[in-house]
């Protein structure tokens, strides 16, 4: 398989360079829950329903969310009434008022946060609804600014923001001059978590010849940003700087939750982005949606068009990057290649938790999607209780992977659900799980990998990776048909150290590598790659067993995915290829312990060879669903599963 590392590297190499500023148009958010923000069935990070595998038009946002993620009613964001409260109103107000009047507000928010800057930390404005055409605004003191209020009673809904974002008193920002200001709102100086935005739709220009932003962070400010919904306009980049960006994180450690962001249609290196983040500081990134947009790549086939979420540095505080709801393009999809989330770098520290994650839809000949994204030379990647979808791919030799590491220093990928995406049929298009090309460390381990229906792997890696520690994992494959493997090697002179209790379904090759003939899976099980130690490996398949204790027979497999994985999957594998199951899938009736949305293992027809894997590595005792994992007998893959007719 041709891993086109050119191609690729020019995407990623894009986004290397410093982003500067800039969002597209919104979505919409539905849920049946109350604006409560707590935790559901006790789980931390639980996330809501998305439909696909299109990346459908209920992008819902995360419920629940980190077990830290306050909503509004509480941390302040509609705590005790302030002192003194400023007033704007663009239908009854004139910048001559006083302000602090709600019948005599100001006319614009910059004209009402100066007022509340000349009276001090007492303060807080109060925006209601309308369209606000601003020029240069900047909030630069601790001040809360919110809107969403009715012009009247100078009061919000109670669905004013998360989950629901009603809209009914829409507060919308537009930038009235965005040659004298990039951002529609720029946040800067030494601010606290005071400093309030929450209960806006901030869009960036719609046009401009240089790149634009909704909100931009800079210098010190660490505000609290939240409820928002965020635009990033439609500006052109310059030779290594995105059209238009969401939410731009330059400096401070600001909080983006409970926020729906979207990179725009700006056209650059890349496109657009959704939340850029260069920060130095500890910003904090959670229990948000965010598109990538619809952004135009400087280069189609070299530069990505749309990126979800953009990490440029160490992200490893408890809510830096979790409970997300990430796709690389707006649902329209994009003229050239996508991706969920980037971390691109050196040395970095980058942990991504408890979020749905998808490379986005596009098309164009030679494109590509990719759910995660690493070029982080020398850093540290963990990937850890994720569902990726690494995307959809119309145009002919097009690639999706939905974890795909270019260059970098360790990668573990834990607890997570990985689907390697769909393509056009074409003689060099090809999907995979895990790419890697080149890392000092890579760990895959208790994880659930699905290789898709056409050519490629569902593990990837490179001739120059050694120790590579492959365990505890259930690989799904194709079926008869297909050219995929479940494990390709760029040497056979033993890359993989540890190939052990790991299932393989569906395949009918387990490896390849260059000059070997590929090693079927019936003959090589018990061996393994070369050079690998094995051990409670386990193969899935038909009447065909012979006498070999490795082999299960399961009369529906191998087959077309429809026919064969609903035996391990049950409803949650449906007839999309399993793409809506990974994020809606219904929890099985047999297996009742199971949480909704993901790939959880069918109760009462599953083989019990699947619930016999080895003991579990590094402290993973919990599984994708939260569930504690047997101390001897640990499901293979990402689900836990403990029936008592298997011994467990």
């Amino acid at each position: 398989m041709e891993r086109l590392l050119v191609a690729r590297g020019a995407c990623l190499a894009a986004v290397a360079l410093s982003i500067p500023l800039a969002c597209g148009s919104g979505f919409t958010a539905a849920s049946s829950k109350g604006n409560d923000g707590g935790l559901e069935a006790g789980r931390d990070g639980a996330l809501a329903p998305i439909e696909g595998p299109d990346g459908g038009s209920d992008r819902t946002l995360p419920e629940g969310g980190s077990s830290d993620g306050a909503t509004p009613g509480e941390d302040g964001l509609e705590s005790s009434v302030p002192e003194t409260v400023v007033f704007v109103s663009n239908t009854t107000g004139d910048d001559t008022n006083v302000g602090i009047d709600p019948t005599r507000p100001k006319k614009t928010i910059v004209a009402g946060l100066a007022k509340a800057l000349a009276i001090g930390a007492a303060a807080s404005v109060e925006v209601c609804e309308g369209t606000y055409v601003e020029t240069a605004l900047v909030l630069a003191g601790s001040i809360p600014l919110r809107g969403a209020y009715d012009c009247t009673s100078w009061e919000r809904t109670a669905a004013y923001g998360f989950p629901t974002f009603d809209g009914i008193h829409g507060t919308r920002i537009e930038n009235g001059a965005p040659g004298v200001q990039a951002a529609t709102l720029v946040v800067t100086g030494d601010l606290t978590a005071s400093a309030l935005v929450d209960g806006f739709l901030v869009a960036g220009a719609a046009a401009s010849a240089a790149p634009t932003a909704g909100i931009e962070v800079v210098g010190s400010a660490s505000p609290l940003i939240a409820n928002d919904v965020v635009e990033g306009g439609g500006g052109i980049g310059g030779a290594s700087s995105p059209g238009s960006v969401g939410v731009d994180i330059l400096g401070g450690s600001p909080e983006v939750r409970f926020c729906m962001v979207s990179g725009g249609s700006g056209a650059g290196k890349p496109g657009s982005v959704g939340i850029a983040v260069t920060s130095a500081g500890s910003p904090s990134v959670h229990d948000d949606a965010v598109s990538g947009g619809t952004g135009t790549a400087t280069s189609v086939t070299s530069d990505l068009a749309a990126v979800g979420v953009l990490a440029q540095t160490s992200l490893t505080q408890a809510t830096a990057l979790k409970g997300l709801v990430v796709d690389g393009s707006d649902d329209v999809g994009v003229t050239g290649s996508s991706a969920g989330i980037v971390v691109s770098g050196s040395g970095l520290i980058v942990d991504i938790e408890d979020s749905a994650i998808r490379g986005g839809t596009g098309s164009a000949a030679g494109t590509l999607s990719e759910g995660i994204a690493v070029a982080n030379a020398g850093g540290m990647t963990r990937v850890l209780s994720d569902r990726i979808y690494a995307g959809d791919r119309t145009g002919a030799s097009s690639q999706t992977y939905g974890v795909e590491a270019l260059e970098v220093g360790t990668l573990s990928i834990s607890n997570s659900e990985i689907h390697a995406g769909t393509v056009a049929a074409s003689t060099s298009a090809f999907s995979v799980g895990v790419d890697v090309a080149s890392a000092t460390g890579l760990t895959v381990t208790f994880d659930t990998i699905y290789s898709g229906q056409g050519a490629g792997a569902a593990i990837s890696v490179g001739a120059e990776l050694g120790g590579v520690i492959v365990t505890d994992d259930l690989l799904a494959g194709g079926g008869p048909g297909t050219a995929a493997t479940a494990i390709e090697m760029g040497s056979c002179d033993g890359e993989i150290a540890d190939l052990a209790s790991t299932a393989f379904v569906n395949f009918a090759d387990l490896y390849s590598c260059p000059g070997e003939v590929p090693a079927t899976l019936l003959s090589e099980l018990a061996t393994a790659v070369p050079g690998a130690a094995t051990a409670g490996d386990i193969e899935l398949e038909s009447g065909l067993c012979v006498a070999m204790t490795s082999c299960v027979p399961d009369p529906s497999c191998p087959a077309a995915p429809a026919s064969c994985l609903p035996s391990l999957f049950g409803a949650s594998w449906t007839a999309d290829d399993g793409a809506t199951g990974l994020f809606n899938g219904p929890p099985s009736t047999d297996d009742a312990a199971a949480m909704e949305n993901g790939w959880s293992l069918l109760g009462s027809t599953i083989p019990c060879a699947l619930a016999r894997g080895g003991t579990p590595l590094d402290g993973t005792d919990m599984d994708l669903f939260g569930q504690v994992r047997s101390a001897t007998k640990p499901t293979i893959g990402a689900a836990e599963y403990t029936r008592a007719n298997c011994g467990n």
